[in-house]
């Protein structure tokens, strides 16, 4: 029973083997394959957003962190102004003033 069953796969063979010849040669379409395909395309479409979108994020977040190293600059700046004048106000504080009144002539 097993030889019989052998012969027919062995007969039935070559006929499937061009079957499947046929259906590549020309690329025949099925239901599943243009699932397959139609899935394919909607998954390339959505890496294609993400990847415009991750592209605009990316510039979003350098421009954010220019404007932060641009800040903290001012703020330094700002901070080193304070100091100046915090420093001459003291230094004015320190000189030696003159006499409260004006010697006159009659001293």
């Amino acid at each position: 029973m097993v030889a019989g069953g052998v012969g027919v796969m062995l007969c039935a063979l070559p006929e499937m083997i061009d079957n499947w010849t046929e259906l590549i040669n020309g690329n025949h379409v099925t239901e599943a394959s243009q699932s397959l395909r139609d899935t394919v395309y909607a998954i390339r479409e959505v890496i294609r957003i993400m990847k415009r979108e991750l592209k605009t994020t990316q510039q979003m977040l350098q421009e954010i962190e220019q404007e932060q190293q641009r800040l903290q600059e001012l703020e330094e700046e700002e901070s080193s102004d304070e100091e100046d004048e915090y420093r001459f106000c003291v230094e004015d504080l320190h000189k030696p003033m003159g006499p409260a009144h004006p010697a006159g002539p009659n001293t």
